[in-house]
């Protein structure tokens, strides 16, 4: 299956776009079937859609934008206006998007974004092997059930949240506040590693009150922050600051819940927190009474070379016996990018490795999806998750 990346730093949007685009499809020797796109905060969504709107009628086009910039094999790409994109041949199946606003039910607009992607690929009412999707931060356990109730939870799915405003990009649109779900009908095989950047510290309790889908206002019965404080000060060795400085303190101590476990080696959903407050803890995932949550610890020096031991997870688990793999896809955590930026060209090196010089396109997004140890997909965030492609 060709696949190449490229990018831009140019300051002009269509520019960028054009001359990105143009390297993409000379590196694949026509135009790609399918494209994901990365902008930066310093890229114009509505000014991308427009040159998107221009290509070919038969290039499907899945975007977001990312944290600062992006990582690809030619090194990375963070200062500046920053446009990356990946494209697979026409050769390698079938593609279609769907595009969605959340509306009052981001459940149903998921559904309706999947049956019009399956329809835009031609093949409505089908099993595709592969589903990609591009969200606003705030839905995403909604949007994962949307896609569930269409065709279960059997289909391997990969995604990201938007970063900053949210913008999510297709062929025609570009919008915050919505879902861009792609589907793929390759036959070539595919392979995904989803893990947490973060180890468990042993400090847990069960929410037993929240108010809406993300705020967790008690566990074990105590206020939540009271909690938290305790477990912060008992596991960084300092009082937890008061105010606006609680949660860039809190960013290294984020909640997890165990999910699965497999050879020994357990699988979490991570919850980083936007507010520490006296109404409670406001996690970036949703978390329901009975929950046990317990804190972590993101570990930097661990982080520099996470990616690229679990690029090479994903590797093994599909072609380690032919060595077929063409290139991958990677979303890696913004809040992860934050502690290590200065750092950034050494997980570059590990992530570069472990894909022995075929092309990726890494991406850093305000959350993360996939499909831990083959199970269903689940939201979490402070992830780093690799989907490769086989020849």
């Amino acid at each position: 299956m060709p696949l190449e990346t490229a990018w831009s730093g140019q300051a002009d949007d269509a520019v960028a776009f054009a001359g990105a685009y143009g390297t993409l499809r000379n590196r694949l020797g026509g135009d790609p079937g399918f494209v994901v796109a990365a902008f930066n905060e310093k890229r114009d969504a509505r000014a991308l859609r427009d040159a998107v709107s221009l290509l070919p009628e038969g290039v499907r086009v899945l975007g977001l934008r990312t944290c600062r910039g992006i990582l690809t094999e030619e090194g990375p790409h963070l200062t500046g206006p920053v446009l990356g994109l990946l494209g697979l041949s026409p050769d390698a199946g079938r593609f279609g998007i769907g595009m969605r606003t959340f509306g009052p039910d981001p459940r149903s607009a998921s559904s309706q974004a999947l049956l019009s992607a399956l329809d835009d690929a031609g093949r409505p009412g089908e099993l595709p092997d592969l589903i990609l999707i591009a969200v606003s931060a705030g839905s995403e356990e909604r949007v994962l059930a949307g896609i569930a109730d269409v065709l279960g939870q059997t289909v391997p799915l990969c995604g990201g949240s938007a970063y900053g405003d949210g913008a999510v990009l297709s062929r025609h649109t570009a919008l915050p506040d919505a879902v861009a779900v792609a589907v793929a009908f390759i036959a070539t095989p595919v392979s995904q590693a989803f893990q947490a950047g973060c180890i468990p510290l042993g400090r847990s309790g069960v929410v037993t009150r929240v108010e809406g889908r993300r705020r967790i206002v008690a566990i074990d019965g105590r206020p939540a922050a009271r909690v938290y404080a305790e477990w912060f000060a008992a596991s960084a060795g300092r009082a937890l600051p008061a105010g606006d400085a609680a949660v860039p303190a809190a960013v290294p101590y984020p909640l997890g819940r165990r999910i699965d476990s497999r050879d020994g080696m357990s699988s979490y959903r991570v919850s980083a927190l936007a507010e520490i407050s006296e109404a409670g803890l406001l996690a970036m995932t949703d978390i329901a009474p009975g929950d046990r949550v317990m804190m972590m610890t993101a570990v930097p020096e661990d982080m520099l070379v996470r990616s690229g031991r679990i690029a090479a997870a994903a590797i093994a688990m599909q072609h380690a016996d032919s060595g077929k793999f063409t290139g991958a896809l990677v979303t890696i955590c913004a809040g992860l990018q934050g502690r290590i930026v200065s750092r950034l060209p050494r997980s570059h090196s590990a992530l570069t490795a472990a894909m022995q010089g075929r092309p990726f396109l890494a991406i850093f997004t305000n959350g993360e999806q996939g499909c831990p140890f083959e199970r269903g997909a689940v939201h979490s965030n402070l992830m780093v998750g690799v989907l490769t492609f086989g020849v």
